[in-house]
């Protein structure tokens, strides 16, 4: 692996990872195995990846349905359980986190890189955007509705 996956059993997901812009077939495959996401969506990652001049890591992959329905109860952007693309196995949507402060040009750069690779930006949950045009659920990519 060499990477450095970690699991902590207290969270529903693993420890954020950096998208690497240069990784083996292999590489990518352990990749979208560690976090349960489709490999499509893995490859669609890692190329954004390559498209941004700042690195970016996945906070979020596959999630289960308890821990789906927790994050709508906290008030947090998530849609229901049941249409949620956290929730299937593998996982076609993946949240992310970029490596510098997030303001809205970045994450209109970021949602404009991804929706050229043909991501769905912001998800569903919440199609609401802020001022800026930036959806309120940002830093989630699909590969659309479940």
């Amino acid at each position: 692996m060499g990477r450095g996956f970690r699991y902590d059993a207290s969270w529903d997901e693993l420890i954020p990872e950096r998208i690497s812009p240069v990784w083996t077939e292999q590489e990518l495959c352990d990749f979208s195995e560690h976090w349960k996401i489709s490999t499509v969506l893995a490859d669609k990652l890692y190329q954004l990846a390559q498209r941004l001049p700042f690195s970016i890591s996945i906070i979020s992959g596959y999630r289960s349905r308890a821990h789906q329905e927790e994050l709508r109860a906290s008030g947090r952007p998530a849609a229901a359980s049941d249409v949620s693309t956290h929730t299937s196995c593998p996982a076609t949507g993946a949240d992310i986190s970029v490596a510098l402060y997030p303001d809205a040009a970045v994450k209109l750069e970021v949602g404009h890189q991804a929706t050229l690779l043909g991501l769905r930006w912001g998800g569903a949950s919440r199609p609401t955007l802020d001022r800026d045009g930036v959806p309120v659920d940002w830093n989630h990519f699909d590969l659309g509705r479940r």
